[in-house]
């Protein structure tokens, strides 16, 4: 709470977000949590932009279809498999947190 401000205990928000259990509770949009949650999505976002055309070009060039079809079907490609499912649920669970923060309207009020 120190990072809101002198007063932020004392807010109404966080006396009702305090009484919440912890899956129910608002998020403050300029926590550091919350922060730290954007950053990692930023980085998995780029990361998704830059190995897209990659992966168009490669699962369609013919002289790397035989490769790609070999290296689809061992095991060598769970770990791969086991990322992109990863990055999904990373994604589903920013959804939800997302529906779980608070906003600041364009008068500066912060909605809880």
């Amino acid at each position: 709470a120190r990072a809101f401000g002198p007063d932020a205990t004392d807010a109404k928000w966080y006396v009702t977000n305090q009484g919440r259990p912890r899956l129910l509770r608002v998020v403050h949009p300029n926590s550091s949590f919350r922060r730290t949650w954007d950053a990692c999505t930023s980085v998995l976002a780029l990361c998704l932009v830059s190995q897209l055309p990659l992966h168009l070009l490669f699962s369609w060039w013919p002289s790397m279809h035989a490769v790609w079809v070999v290296a689809t079907a061992s095991w060598l490609a769970l770990p791969s498999l086991a990322a992109r499912w990863l990055v999904s649920l990373w994604f589903a669970v920013d959804i939800a947190l997302s529906l779980r923060t608070g906003f600041i309207t364009r008068d500066g009020v912060l909605v809880m």
